[in-house]
């Protein structure tokens, strides 16, 4: 767990000397499941914002994590996830391409 903490402050901190990567959306995900078994980055689409794609695949048969940079600082919220009890958005796919996602 620790190992998580430290990744997550390294990679994820919004302000780096704050170690605040642990407390982001991409943090906490990683705090509770671990490292992804795949991970597919979308730093420079052709439109919408930067995006990363998490996939789980022995967490509950599958599970995706669909974070998004809306604003190009480098601080990825949490759009989708088809795990129970996270942010659902089944048209997802279609909205983070075309940048038309609301971001709770």
């Amino acid at each position: 767990m620790y190992e998580r903490y430290l990744y997550a402050n390294s990679f994820f901190s919004v302000i780096k000397s704050e170690n605040d990567g642990w407390y982001t959306d991409r943090g906490r995900i990683l705090m509770l499941y671990g490292m992804w078994d795949q991970r597919d980055d979308e730093a420079h689409p052709t439109s919408g914002h930067p995006y990363q794609i998490w996939w789980y695949y022995s967490l509950n048969g599958g599970t995706v994590f669909v974070f998004q940079d809306d604003q190009g600082l480098g601080e990825y919220r949490l759009v989708h996830s088809s795990l129970a009890g996270e942010i659902f958005n089944g048209e997802w796919d279609n909205a983070i391409k075309s940048g038309m996602i609301e971001i709770p």
